[in-house]
């Protein structure tokens, strides 16, 4: 089929069957939309002024503060104990100093010991001595107290203990050469009291009783 045909089929060709160039005989039908299009302008940030609002989000529910809770009672701790602490060591006698100075007798040997000599002149100064109950000799070897001086006698003189008295006895071997001297007396036998000064070659002692 020709062009002139099919144009004429479409009511679009001139009578004469002729078609006159640059003559636009009729329009082409338009083809029915199957539904009408309705365009609406778009409204500030994209949404759609008619559509429908969307469904709120639901809100979050708001807890009211709750009141501050009371604090809470904590038990009492327990006490901490601490162990004693260790009694201190005695002081030496460097830590004593000038304080006189007290030293315990064992009791068996107390029950012997009935006075002292205490050196108060010459080398043996500041020494003491014992004097047992009994008989208790002086000298300067062998006896029960050793008096280590070149001016006494080995064996210078004894003193006797008997019934709460005490008797000093000089040896008689050496008392005229050496004598034993009792608050400056030279002696053979001489009872002897608390605080008598006793002097033997070149040492000097006082009796104290205990």
């Amino acid at each position: 089929m020709g062009l002139r045909d099919i144009l004429r089929k479409l009511g679009l060709g001139s009578p004469s069957g002729d078609v006159q160039p640059g003559v636009r005989r009729a329009r082409l039908p338009q083809r029915a939309a199957d539904a009408p299009t309705v365009r609406v302008p778009m409204g500030p940030g994209g949404a759609d002024p008619g559509a429908a609002p969307p469904p709120a989000a639901p809100s979050p529910a708001v807890t009211p503060p709750s009141s501050p809770a009371a604090p809470t009672a904590r038990p009492a701790a327990p006490p901490s104990v601490r162990p004693a602490a260790p009694a201190p060591p005695p002081p030496s006698g460097s830590e004593l100093g000038g304080a006189t100075q007290y030293f315990q007798v064992p009791l068996a040997a107390s029950r012997d010991l009935v006075g002292v000599l205490v050196g108060i002149d010459g080398p043996l100064k500041g020494q003491v001595y014992t004097v047992n109950d009994g008989d208790t000799r002086l000298g300067r070897e062998g006896c029960e107290v050793t008096l280590p001086s070149k001016r006494i006698s080995r064996y210078h003189a004894k003193i006797v203990h008997a019934e709460g008295a005490f008797v000093i006895e000089a040896n008689p071997e050496v008392a005229t050469r050496n004598p034993t001297v009792i608050n400056d007396d030279p002696i053979d036998a001489e009872a002897l009291c608390d605080g008598d000064v006793i002097r033997l070659g070149d040492c000097t002692f006082k009796f104290r009783t205990l």
